[in-house]
């Protein structure tokens, strides 16, 4: 089948002034409640490494256009079902997943304290991989085995400060 290049202004949060952006799509994602298209940028096209997928938010595309002229070849080897299997989110970092360590600490209704996450984390886990381990009556160690992305580190933040500690690896530690 064919398989056409996209070009669009593009406004990401970093680069303020629309960019025209040449792509070869893949896929169209959903995550929180917007909408990527995934693609790998042409050479000289974006800030990524040429080769690289991006994830473009629909909300920042402008003057979307495809050149039926020409085609591409998708990589083979890409895999829609397993192409997400190690991160949170749309984004992915070139290290590539990290084991993800924190303890957690769960509230006690019983005292006013309503700041309950274990229970949440059990019933909506953050990903696939998570594994959850009560080290006493009130802490818990979570791992995962993850992206560190931006995504992950509003999670890790919404648990509240005095809820997370001994977290790693360092590089996580260091965005808290």
């Amino acid at each position: 089948s064919n398989r056409y290049p996209m070009t669009f202004r593009y406004a990401d949060y970093t680069i303020r002034t629309p960019h025209e952006v040449i792509v070869h799509p893949y896929l169209i994602k959903e995550h929180n409640f917007r909408f990527y298209l995934i693609g790998i940028p042409q050479e000289d096209s974006w800030q990524t490494e040429y080769g690289e997928f991006f994830a473009f938010s629909f909300d920042r595309m402008g003057d979307v256009n495809y050149d039926d002229m020409t085609n591409f070849e998708r990589l083979p080897e890409f895999d829609p079902e397993t192409f997400w299997s190690d991160r949170m989110g749309v984004r992915a970092r070139p290290e590539g997943p990290q084991a993800i360590s924190l303890e957690v600490k769960d509230g006690d209704e019983s005292i006013g304290d309503d700041m309950v996450n274990i229970p949440y984390m059990r019933s909506a886990p953050w990903h696939h991989t998570q594994k959850i381990e009560q080290l006493d009556d009130t802490w818990h160690r979570v791992t995962l085995n993850v992206h560190i992305t931006a995504e992950l580190i509003r999670k890790v933040r919404s648990l509240g400060i005095r809820n997370v500690r001994n977290v790693e690896p360092e590089r996580l530690k260091m965005y808290l």
